[in-house]
């Protein structure tokens, strides 16, 4: 612990002293941008970290840590099997954990690092021999991983680490927690008694205080949101279960995120209605005992006509969905920020502000579209893309992440354009700061021409750019200033 902790002070002293720099690291041979992670204490970024392949035919991996300044204070290389693929990375205050997935021996591998790099445990998660063979064939196809994990890593702060899926043998939830050792901890289930009845559980958010899941039980596979459905909240250092039961809501909703408040849970997510075939976003409070206090529904056709007089941006919202990407109260206001998408294309970022029950502004910030049609070209429902985007599986997303100050009275929302702006070429990094019911919108256009990058929270006034180069076989990290 004592080694730990040295390591993060000696990262917040760097924050204090050091000027903002660029550092290359070479000889890369592959990398994946969805194993590039923020290192948090206190909810400040003290540092980064990620996993690459340094040599494929050997099995070489590097793993590398460094502060905000980009100064590398710790290195590691680890050997793994030739037949393995790293799929993911989470960091818990404290330890390190990635996700293999080893095709030869069909099952996902995890190891686990302390702060120093040292190995402190591992498990592993057997997958049958058919469905790992399938989901080879399926990443083989040019989609990469995307579509094949069956089993997702969640970080529990000051505990361990968590994986969550379905059982094999009886298709039903399970999550299975484990010690920064490896050792088991504790399992969880879906809750659901009945063995007749099909279940499907999503992620909302994990931290501190627990892990949340969205759940519906339904007799009809077809019909899942016509049975019961539940907020789930696992104790991470327990697993000990608490199911809070949903109220029928007027319309089918989809939940994309939730704020817990003192003596309630504040729900943003999407909607469908089913007599009037509209969509849009929804608010919805319920008690922490699961009684309805109030629902608000914002259609994107009737509503945002009377708080958007620009027929641009109301055409861009005909037909759209808006996946939401965070729901928080600030100042009396109830605050939501998304982004518009459609079966092709992920378009503009969007803030709604909501004040009474009623939407009273909606802050668009000019971000250009993303296709995103040869991803998923398979998938042909609106609904189906909206879960997908929900699940964070595309290695790079336009959301980024958004930002607080110290007394929460603002925020910082950044995100990116992974097209090259038509006219000049370059991509583009946003941050769009509200505050007072204001919104400032700085967009920085990047110089370089990478293959991939993407953005990570840093010091204040700052964003952390990470580009990949895959010609040149070389990760570039440096800082970029923000006019916020």
């Amino acid at each position: 612990m004592k080694k730990i902790f040295f390591l993060f002070a000696v990262m917040l002293c760097s924050i204090q002293n050091n000027v903002a720099q660029t550092s290359n690291l070479d000889k890369v041979a592959t990398f994946s941008f969805k194993n590039v992670k923020a290192i948090y204490q206190n909810d400040q970024v003290v540092g980064y970290y990620f996993m690459c392949t340094l040599d494929k035919s050997d099995g070489i991996y590097g793993l590398y840590v460094y502060d905000t300044e980009f100064k590398q204070t710790h290195y590691k290389e680890v050997t793994k099997s030739k037949s393995i693929v790293l799929e993911d990375a989470k960091f818990n205050g404290s330890h390190f954990c990635f996700q293999f997935f080893n095709d030869k021996e069909f099952k996902y591998d995890f190891s686990i690092f302390d702060g120093a790099l040292n190995e402190t445990g591992s498990f592993a998660v057997a997958i049958p021999k058919d469905m790992a063979e399938a989901m080879k064939d399926a990443a083989s196809s040019g989609y990469g991983n995307m579509f094949t994990q069956t089993h997702t890593l969640i970080s529990i702060p000051e505990t361990g680490f968590a994986v969550h899926g379905a059982d094999f043998k009886t298709q039903k939830f399970e999550i299975k927690a484990y010690s920064n050792s490896g050792s088991a901890l504790w399992t969880g289930t879906s809750g659901n008694g009945d063995s007749k009845s099909y279940e499907m559980l999503t992620p909302i958010s994990n931290d501190k205080n627990g892990i949340a899941f969205e759940a519906h039980f339904s007799k009809n596979v077809r019909k899942m949101y016509d049975g019961e459905a539940f907020l789930v909240f696992f104790n991470g250092k327990t697993g000990n279960q608490t199911k809070v039961p949903l109220p029928k809501f007027k319309n089918i909703v989809t939940i994309n995120d939730i704020s817990e408040e003192k003596t309630s849970y504040i729900i943003g997510g999407e909607y469908y209605e089913e007599s009037t075939k509209q969509t849009g976003i929804c608010v919805i409070e319920i008690s922490k005992e699961g009684s309805p206090k109030s629902e608000v529904y914002i259609s994107l056709k009737q509503d945002a006509a009377k708080v958007m007089s620009d027929p641009a941006k109301l055409k861009m919202l005909e037909d759209k969905s808006v996946l939401i990407r965070k729901v928080f109260l600030m100042g009396g206001k109830t605050i939501v920020i998304g982004e518009a998408y459609d079966k092709k294309n992920i378009y503009d970022m969007l803030i709604f502000e909501i004040q009474n029950g009623a939407l009273t502004k909606i802050y668009s910030l000019d971000k250009k579209k993303t296709s995103i049609a040869s991803y998923i070209n398979m998938v042909n429902s609106q609904a189906a893309v909206g879960m997908i985007l929900k699940m964070g599986i595309f290695n790079q997303d336009d959301y980024c992440y958004t930002t607080f100050n110290s007394d929460k009275t603002s925020f910082t929302t950044l995100y990116c354009n992974y097209e090259k702006d038509s006219e000049s070429g370059d991509y583009i990094i946003g941050a769009a700061t509200y505050k007072n019911g204001q919104v400032t919108n700085d967009q920085v256009k990047l110089s370089t021409k990478p293959t991939q990058f993407t953005v990570l929270p840093a010091k204040p006034g700052y964003v952390a750019v990470f580009e990949y180069y895959k010609k040149g076989k070389k990760i570039v990290m440096r800082m970029e200033k923000l006019n916020t």
